[in-house]
């Protein structure tokens, strides 16, 4: 009903039973009610047409749906009573703030993994083996003003087993005449650890170069060394045990290598330890220039080539290993031998020509020097041991070893 009209009252014209003035159907009768027929009705259906005739036959009565006023908020539920609220699609704005967040969520993921890789690779970064340190006074930092190059001294504190490995706590000290303290950085510290006896029971080289190096006093600080089976020649439980109770008497041997060197430029000295036997394991050494390969224990290191390349020097236990390529000045095998034999100048001890290989050993100076070379057409290939006479112990078994693993790269 609109404002400023007088009420009126709206009569069903099939059955004159009163209505309501939104009633569209009789709740008597049944029959719809006509727009405009002695009532006022207003029809919420744009398509249908005011005046409509009533149908020609009754319809059956109809249930009123309950009436619900429009709400101008939504009404809260009563406790207990879930409540439906329709959900609204994001605005421009919320779209990039989610976008920002997971942005940012991604980057701070990435910059998670990252750091915790570095502390990873700090912590693992060494080669052969697992390296901490335990502190006394010693000092991550560089080295003081105070401080001398003088290698320290090292004693055995502890000997365990840490699954399958064998972890050694050694108490590094300051051996500076003045007490000043000492650099503690070789990239290739090679610690070997032996019994009573001086007989070996692990051996292995260690990387204490940038974060790892330590400025030592003479207090001492404590490094742990964690060696693998691999690295042990005895097993790792025959080696706690053998360190009882007190593990101090145990030896450590310490080669302190050329400070920030090369394999390829070091001096040699493992060459000098001759109480470390040649590891067992041997390491296939291929020079393309020289156009051969040849097999070299694993504990040895490669000191050394020919300016051209096709030779190479390797050194360890005591005994020096020289590999070569030169032109065959002979033409034959039996040729070639007899000039090894001349060059020698000495007494040949043993030789045997097994065409294309030859072998000639001979003593000179204090020294065994055992060759073998594989003589072709146009040239030679070859190696030699060398070690003391009184080094026999290690470098007599090599020469089983080591020359069957001269060849030609084909």
């Amino acid at each position: 009903m609109r404002r400023g009209e007088e009420a009126i009252m709206t009569i069903c014209p099939t059955c004159g039973a009163p209505l309501e003035d939104d009633d569209r159907f009789c709740t008597e009768c049944g029959n719809l009610v006509p727009a405009g027929a002695d009532a006022t009705v207003v029809d919420a259906a744009p398509d249908r047409t005011p005046g409509t005739p009533p149908p020609a036959h009754p319809m059956p009565p109809v249930p009123r749906p309950p009436q619900t006023a429009p709400q101008a908020a939504v009404s809260t539920p009563s406790p207990g009573q879930a409540a439906t609220t329709a959900r609204r699609p994001w605005t421009g704005g919320q779209t990039a703030l989610v976008a920002v967040a997971a942005v940012l969520a991604v980057a701070m993921l990435v910059a998670g993994v990252f750091v915790g890789r570095n502390v990873y690779e700090r912590t693992h970064a060494t080669p052969q083996a697992t390296v901490s340190r335990s502190s006394g006074d010693g000092s991550s930092s560089g080295a003081t003003a105070a401080s001398c190059d003088a290698d320290p001294d090292m004693q055995v504190v502890s000997v365990e087993r840490s699954g399958n490995d064998l972890v050694v706590t050694i108490l590094v000290t300051s051996t500076c005449s003045d007490g000043s303290a000492t650099r503690f950085d070789d990239p290739k510290a090679r610690i070997t650890l032996k019994d009573a006896d001086g007989d070996v029971m692990a051996d292995n080289t260690f990387d204490f170069s940038g974060s790892r190096a330590r400025t030592v006093t003479s207090d001492g600080t404590k490094v742990k060394v964690t060696y693998t089976p691999k690295m042990c020649r005895r097993p790792v439980a025959d080696i706690v045990d053998a360190a009882g109770d007190d593990p101090s008497e145990l030896i450590i041997r310490y080669i302190y290598r050329d400070r920030g060197a090369t394999d390829d430029d070091a001096d040699g000295s493992d060459s000098a330890d001759a109480s470390v036997p040649p590891s067992s394991t041997l390491r296939q050494y291929a020079n393309t220039a020289g156009g051969y390969s040849i097999g070299v224990p694993d504990n040895f290191r490669k000191s050394g080539d020919t300016s051209d390349g096709t030779g190479y020097t390797f050194n360890g236990s005591g005994v020096t290993i020289t590999t070569w390529r030169a032109a065959n000045t002979t033409g034959s095998a039996a040729g070639e031998m007899a000039r090894v034999e001349a060059n020698a100048g000495v007494e040949i001890t043993y030789d045997l020509n097994a065409d294309p290989s030859i072998y000639v050993s001979y003593a000179k100076g204090g020294y065994i020097y055992y060759i073998k070379e594989i003589v072709y057409a146009d040239h030679v290939i070859g190696m030699q041991l060398k070690y003391a006479q009184s080094n026999r112990a290690f470098g007599d078994p090599l020469t089983e070893t080591i020359p069957p693993t001269l060849s030609s790269l084909g």
